[in-house]
């Protein structure tokens, strides 16, 4: 088994978790620093949009200074984060308000 594996495996004494339940115009983009909350990378996790109207754009970033590429989740749409090196996780909203969990180990 490797440490990656070995890792995933292990049981988790800290999470970081967020709901922003009426992500408005005001609120974006908003930055969640996963690395600081965790006092380590988030290798394992999820976000998920939870509206049923509209979509938000998601960029992460692994080194906490530069993200990667804006990618959008749709309604109710969910990104798997497994195996994923995050640090800080940056969401926008496309249009009107929209909504959205984060859950990260």
């Amino acid at each position: 088994m490797s440490t990656y594996e070995e890792d995933l495996l292990k049981p988790k004494d800290r999470y970081f978790a967020f709901v922003d339940a009426s992500f408005q115009v005001g609120d974006t983009p908003a930055t969640h620093d996963v690395e600081t909350s965790l006092n380590k990378k988030s290798i394992d996790g999820f976000i998920k949009c939870t509206d049923t109207v509209t979509g938000i754009d998601i960029e992460i970033s692994s080194d906490g200074t530069n993200f990667g590429d804006i990618f959008t989740l749709d309604p109710e749409e969910s990104l798997n984060l497994v195996g994923l090196e995050v640090s800080k996780i940056r969401v926008s909203r496309k249009a009107a308000d929209s909504a959205y969990k984060i859950f990260v180990s």
